[in-house]
């Protein structure tokens, strides 16, 4: 209240963590964004616990009081008015953004290999998330094993944490997989990666947005997802990325085609950077953001 003596315009609200303050004050100017849903974090699943409930009634209230909504993707709005009956109308889309620049750098790749023990020409796969059903990493090491047995030397880093850490680095050191686990990573850690890898891939089982996506193409990196969510909306399949029902067969044919052809690979990620300029801006989205602002206010 100290920072609201002169009344601020306009309140946005992002998540269902902040759903007391938008009811304390809901006579205002209030938009509320959904970044996903519970359901979607339990991977598309209905939960039967008390959490759960808590949660989606947090959401569902949410989106009941707030003037305006927004979400970051249209697979989410379309989410969201099934599960909460938000109707159409108050509803918009617009998506997360990125600066390209932060991850468009000159590292050399095999530099980067050697200094992680990895052979120059060794495929090397990328996962960067949450060790949570939703981001479904144990898709991706259950497929794997044949993209093993197709490419000799292939390297993975699973970087991220979470509940499923623990029990997918023991599933991955009882399969024989060559498989890294370095935990929650810095930002420029992150980016080094990007830049040593060959391939990322995206096995979720929901994504509402994946900001994954337009960072690993910042930074000219090809993509292998799930057909869901945002990224179902943002990929051209095989002309940007390859995308793959949600199923670890699936993934293990996406990045085997991918992998197969190096000059097709390097044109999806020069073909995702360009879409990332032109789409995924920051400057873009929020001249369109501040346009919605506009017409809250009156």
């Amino acid at each position: 209240r100290e920072f609201d003596l002169t009344p601020f315009d306009i309140l946005h609200f992002h998540d269902w963590h902040v759903t007391e303050a938008l009811h304390l004050l809901q006579d205002r100017n209030t938009i509320f964004t959904y970044h996903s849903t519970e359901y979607g974090r339990n991977g598309n699943e209905h939960g039967c616990w008390a959490e759960y409930h808590e949660i989606c009634g947090k959401e569902w209230y949410a989106g009941l009081i707030a003037r305006q909504v927004t979400t970051v993707s249209n697979v989410l709005r379309e989410e969201v008015m099934h599960l909460y009956q938000v109707p159409d109308w108050k509803i918009r889309v617009f998506p997360n953004g990125v600066i390209p620049e932060q991850f468009d750098v000159d590292l050399d790749q095999g530099s980067i290999k050697a200094e992680m023990g990895i052979h120059p020409y060794a495929p090397t796969i990328l996962y960067i998330g949450r060790m949570a059903v939703q981001k479904g990493p144990d898709l991706l090491l259950d497929a794997l094993p044949r993209v093993k047995e197709e490419y000799w030397g292939m390297q993975v880093i699973m970087a991220g944490d979470g509940g499923m850490r623990p029990w997918l680095t023991q599933v991955a050191h009882d399969r024989g997989l060559p498989v890294r686990f370095p935990g929650y990573i810095s930002d420029a850690e992150y980016v080094r990666l990007l830049n040593a890898a060959d391939l990322v891939v995206i096995p979720s089982r929901n994504e509402p947005f994946g900001i994954v996506l337009p960072e690993a193409w910042s930074a000219g990196r090809p993509v292998v997802a799930c057909d869901v969510g945002g990224l179902h909306e943002n990929i051209e399949s095989y002309r940007d990325g390859i995308k793959v029902p949600v199923s670890a067969d699936c993934i293990a044919d996406g990045i085997c085609q991918a992998l197969e052809d190096t000059d097709r690979l390097s044109k999806f990620g020069r073909t995702g950077s360009s879409k990332v300029y032109r789409q995924f801006r920051w400057e873009g989205i929020a001249k369109s953001l501040d346009g919605m602002y506009g017409t809250v206010c009156c």
